[in-house]
Order: C-alpha cells, then sequence, then structure tokens
C-alpha cells in the first residue's frame, strides 16, 4: 500500500513539475508571434537571433535581437537586416514597412548585439492585414566558410476603426 501511495504522489509530482516548467512560463495569448534561432561554431562563433511580434491596437511592434560573439582567431563579417512590414491581404507590396541593416567586422574576443524596436501605427487602416517580421544575420569567416541564423514571425490581424 505504501509503495502505491508513493507511486501515485511521485506521478503527480512530475505533472505538476512538468507543468510549472513547461506551460506556465509559456505566453499562451493569441497576440504574441516569436520565434529564435541559435548558432554555436567551438572556437568560432557564438550568434542568435530572436523576434516577437506583438499587436495592440492600433499598433505594431516588433521586438527583435541579434548578437554575434567571436570565439576564433579571424575576424568575422557580419550582415545584419530586420525588417517589420504590413500587407494588405493579397497585395503585392506592404501597406507599412520598416527596415533597418548593418554590415562590419566583429573582431577576435569581441561580440555584437543589435536590439532594434519597430512600431507601425496602424490609425486610420481597417481590413485584414498579414504582419511579418524577420531578422537575419548572415555571417562569413575563415576561408570563405559562412553561416547564417535567422528568425521570423506573423501574424494575421483584422483593422476596424474604433
Amino acid at each position: 500500500m505504501f509503495t502505491k501511495l508513493l507511486s501515485r504522489n511521485a506521478s503527480f509530482a512530475l505533472i505538476v513539475l512538468f507543468a510549472t516548467i513547461s506551460l506556465f512560463p509559456m505566453d499562451l495569448s493569441a497576440e504574441h508571434h516569436g520565434d529564435h534561432d541559435n548558432r554555436w561554431i567551438p572556437g568560432v562563433l557564438t550568434a542568435q537571433t530572436s523576434l516577437g511580434i506583438v499587436y495592440s491596437h492600433p499598433y505594431v511592434y516588433s521586438g527583435s535581437y541579434a548578437t554575434v560573439a567571436n570565439d576564433g582567431n579571424g575576424p568575422i563579417r557580419y550582415y545584419w537586416s530586420d525588417e517589420l512590414a504590413a500587407w494588405r491581404r493579397r497585395a503585392k507590396n506592404p501597406t507599412k514597412r520598416v527596415f533597418d541593416s548593418d554590415d562590419g567586422t566583429v573582431n577576435p574576443g569581441e561580440w555584437l548585439s543589435f536590439l532594434p524596436y519597430f512600431s507601425l501605427n496602424m490609425t486610420g487602416y481597417q481590413g485584414v492585414f498579414l504582419i511579418r517580421g524577420d531578422v537575419e544575420l548572415g555571417l562569413k569567416y575563415g576561408n570563405g566558410k559562412g553561416a547564417t541564423v535567422r528568425s521570423s514571425a506573423e501574424d494575421e490581424i483584422t483593422m476596424q476603426r474604433k
């Protein structure tokens, strides 16, 4: 009897532990969409991108992040770009767009981060829009070797005049 009780308590404890670790930290809201990507090449580089899109009428916000750390002996060339855009359903060109980019070099033992914060004011617009965010970090190192780290997220929203 004691072992059955212990077994049930252990199972319950594992379920509670799983819920605490996995479910509670999640943002289960349909208003937030995000993505992240990591790249680690031992002795060469560590890189990461992350992106989140949040809609709060009438604004769409994008919080993105990109970083690269040079763990090697030679320079790393980087190409960074970040974009937030809103397309009206079935349109070929974005209705609204913000964009930034940069390129340069990260020397051995150094690191570099990008933390842009974009927003789109959708006041006065109505209809269905696809909101998309993209952040990309292209890396060149060594004798022409390369790596790409990218994150993207999208959401479809319906804008109504209030």
